[in-house]
């Protein structure tokens, strides 16, 4: 990396003095990585230009830093990142330590339980503060006295891959229904990006059943050119590739696909919506091995990118590998929620060992 590249704008404050933001800019991006031991930096003229800050300004950084031992400057040779390891080392858990007290003298006095400030962090931490994310907050859903959601409560964060684990009648569907709208729940909220459903909330949801959701006398290319006429959000460059990847006829009749092939055509049609969020419920039930194989290559690929899916599905073997997020759904409630290369790296289990600790109870 060149040095010229390596400057960013940065985000000046007017309580600090210039030279110390500049040292905290360097201080953070030589702790984050992106300046790497041994690297040569811009001299002091070249960052004030960049920066549009005094020489002088820069010069007086510069000089703190060679004290501090962050850089070194050997004669006329431009000045380089230090390659002392300790003090790289100690560079990340100055930041680290300051940024913590910094959080614990504010939120100390709030007096919130340990386990639940634990629980924000990570929330926070990995984006799942509000924006971006599915929030299914204390759900409950009544058919008549059967109580099929019971105070579920679970996230699915934009650009993971969720899946909803557990047997049948245990509200899976139910669940994906209710985050698209469809069903009205009974008690509890459902949140998307931090607000509540409304109707501009369908403009990011994109449900893709299990069943047909064409005429069965519709071709493949009318139900494309239906989806086209009717949905301002289709992408039309996406349906083709999609088309294409799927190797589907598009005079093919709905009702003459095979349900692997229906199944291609649900993704299709849901995929090719510009939505931050597809559900999908059960996209594997039923079909072959190889029509499983195309299906899991789509989430492989860059075709939901960046967009938050929420799947359920049985076939846990074909999606395992591809997952984020597992949510592990019992009488209509979750029996345990984790993050699977957490698990893989905190307990060595897969998916499916913690499915046979949780539903051989």
């Amino acid at each position: 990396m060149g040095a010229i590249q390596i400057i960013a704008e940065i985000k000046w404050n007017n309580r600090d003095p210039v030279y110390i933001q500049v040292i905290r800019y360097f201080k953070t991006r030589i702790a984050s990585g992106s300046l790497e031991a041994g690297q040569e930096i811009p001299s002091r003229r070249e960052l004030a230009a960049m920066l549009k800050i005094n020489p002088n300004t820069a010069q007086r950084a510069y000089k703190e830093m060679e004290e501090q031992g962050l850089i070194h400057t050997e004669r006329n040779l431009p000045s380089r990142i230090t390659t002392d390891r300790d003090v790289l080392a100690g560079v990340r858990e100055e930041l680290i330590q300051s940024a913590l007290a910094d959080f614990l003298d504010s939120i100390r006095p709030m007096d919130i339980p340990l386990e639940e400030l634990l629980e924000l962090v990570k929330r926070q931490y990995r984006g799942k503060g509000g924006p971006g994310m599915i929030e299914v907050m204390e759900v409950t859903k009544k058919y008549g006295r059967k109580k099929v959601l019971d105070s579920l409560s679970f996230t699915a964060e934009k650009g993971e891959i969720t899946c909803l684990i557990g047997v049948n009648g245990t509200g899976k569907t139910t669940t994906l229904k209710a985050i698209a709208g469809l069903v009205p729940v009974s008690k509890g909220k459902i949140l998307i990006d931090g607000e509540p459903y409304n109707k501009h909330i369908y403009e990011k949801l994109s449900f893709i059943p299990d069943a047909p959701i064409m005429l069965p006398r519709m071709k493949i290319k009318d139900a494309i050119l239906f989806m086209r006429d009717f949905y301002p959000d289709w992408n039309a460059l996406r349906a083709k590739d999609l088309f294409h990847f799927f190797k589907l006829n598009e005079n093919d009749r709905i009702g003459d696909l095979s349900k692997g092939n229906m199944a291609k055509v649900n993704l299709l049609l849901g995929l090719s919506l510009d939505v931050d969020y597809v559900l999908m419920d059960e996209p594997f039930s039923g079909i072959d091995i190889f029509s499983r194989e195309q299906i899991a290559d789509v989430f492989a690929s860059g075709l939901v990118e960046n967009r938050g899916v929420l799947i359920t599905t049985h076939e846990i073997n074909d999606i395992e590998h591809l997952m984020d997020k597992a949510v592990l759904l019992g009488d209509g409630k979750v029996l345990r929620e984790f993050y699977t290369e957490d698990i893989r790296s905190s307990e060595g289990k897969s998916v499916v060992d913690i499915m046979r600790e949780v539903y051989r109870q």
